[in-house]
């Protein structure tokens, strides 16, 4: 073979070699990538980045105290989302644990402040303790807390010798203020209310209220005092602020009229008002009226009638017959005359006047209820009785239509009522029968 085709020969086994290698190359590559994925573009794998955020919680995971230490610094400041101190105390606590001072000087903080829980000042101290070896922002907030303690277990025995002096003050008051009222009852001795106030005036000297409410009234009566208004107000103003709702309702009487004080229906509406609060009938009924009149307060009939109830409720008779006619109007209520028949025959039953004038119109209208002339006359009669001109002159015109035996029935009706609570009175309408 010459030279020349021996090179051909060569240079094509060169070639063929590198083909071969070529392909194996190409083949151990498929092989390498995985599988179901495209190569990305330029022939390289991309790899996932790792947030700094997740690499730190790892490493706090993994017990790194600086990362639990950061880790909870992040649920502190609400990196994390909303801040979320139960989290960010358990990260401190891990990383406290190791004994990183940073994190016992964080922890003790949210322990002493409630942060993450209810606060815990005996476990705060005991951090901030360990941090305060090398952590000079824990001592001096370790400082704090010592004396805040020591400041507060200092306030609590004085509390408590306080309450300890005004218990004996008291006790020493409640002594006084009770023989006062014996001298002023009279009980085992001659009553005699110039002693009975100076006892009351040493234990008002001594903050009883009760004995403070006493020698006002002394005041207002001049029963056993001088009468001195002014002296009253100022004792019912020592006993009403300390709560004492009969003074609060009598200061509120003082101010309205200008008694003692300059006239103030403000500040008479304010102590009513905490008087009525405390279930004081009277006071509710005056502050109902207050909302009628508009005095003290902007008018408004339906809170006249919200406090009318609360006192009617209580017995109050002026409430009961008031309430009574607020339901016959209408006023501050949806009008019911059933309703309006049962709050006045409430209030006429305990003697109220207005109540009886009233409930007699009812009977006679059958008004709430079914019209019967003996009871318009009975009620007419009662009231008019109590001084009403307008129900004698009522009565009368009922008798031209009643029989005699009715009328001499209503009288009698009348007259049994009238013994639990007037005198008796035997003036019958002019061409009547008398009583029997």
């Amino acid at each position: 073979m010459s030279d020349e085709r021996k090179r051909a020969w060569l240079v094509i086994a060169v070639l063929g070699l590198g083909l071969i290698l070529v392909a194996g190359f190409w083949a151990v590559r498929r092989m390498e990538r995985p599988r179901g994925e495209s190569m990305p573009e330029g022939g390289r794998q991309e790899v996932a980045a790792v947030s700094p955020a997740t690499a730190l919680e790892q490493a706090a995971g993994r017990g790194d105290p600086a990362a639990q230490l950061e880790w909870g610094r992040r649920f502190a400041s609400g990196s994390e989302g909303a801040p979320d101190w139960v989290q960010a105390a358990k990260w401190y606590r891990k990383a406290a644990e190791q004994g990183l001072a940073e994190a016992q000087y964080e922890l003790g903080e949210a322990l002493a402040r409630g942060r993450g829980g209810s606060t815990n000042l005996a476990e705060a101290m005991a951090w901030l303790e360990k941090a305060a070896v090398s952590h000079e922002a824990a001592r001096t907030r370790l400082a704090d807390l010592r004396k805040d303690r020591e400041e507060a277990e200092r306030a609590a025995l004085e509390a408590v010798a306080r309450a300890e002096r005004e218990r004996v003050q008291r006790a020493e008051a409640e002594v006084l203020f009770e023989q006062g009222r014996r001298y002023g009852a009279g009980r085992g001795m001659s009553r005699d209310m110039s002693e009975a106030s100076k006892y009351f005036r040493q234990a008002a000297d001594l903050g009883l209220a009760e004995a403070q409410f006493e020698l006002a009234l002394q005041y207002i009566s001049g029963d056993g005092v001088v009468q001195d208004y002014a002296l009253a107000a100022q004792w019912l103003r020592r006993a009403a602020e300390q709560g004492h709702a009969q003074a609060q309702f009598n200061l509120a009487v003082l101010c309205m009229a200008g008694r003692g004080v300059l006239r103030d229906p403000i500040e008479a509406e304010h102590w009513t008002r905490k008087a009525a609060e405390q279930g004081s009938r009277d006071a509710q009924y005056n502050l109902a009226v207050m909302y009628v009149t508009g005095e003290g307060v902007e008018p408004d009939v339906k809170e006249a009638a919200v406090w009318l109830r609360k006192a009617a409720e209580q017995g109050h008779p002026a409430a009961q017959s008031n309430l009574g006619v607020f339901y016959i109007q209408g006023r501050g209520v949806d009008p019911d005359p059933a309703l309006a028949f049962t709050w006045l025959q409430k209030a006429a039953e305990q003697g109220n006047a207005s109540a009886m004038f009233n409930l007699g119109i009812m009977y006679a209208k059958g008004q709430g209820v079914a019209t019967n002339a003996i009871e318009a006359f009975k009620w007419n009669t009662l009231a008019a009785r109590m001084g009403d001109p307008e129900a004698a002159r009522n009565r009368d015109v009922l008798a031209l239509e009643m029989s005699p035996s009715d009328i001499a029935a209503a009288i009698r009706a009348a007259s049994a009522l009238a013994a639990r609570y007037m005198p008796p009175e035997t003036n019958a309408p002019a061409g009547t029968a008398g009583e029997p």
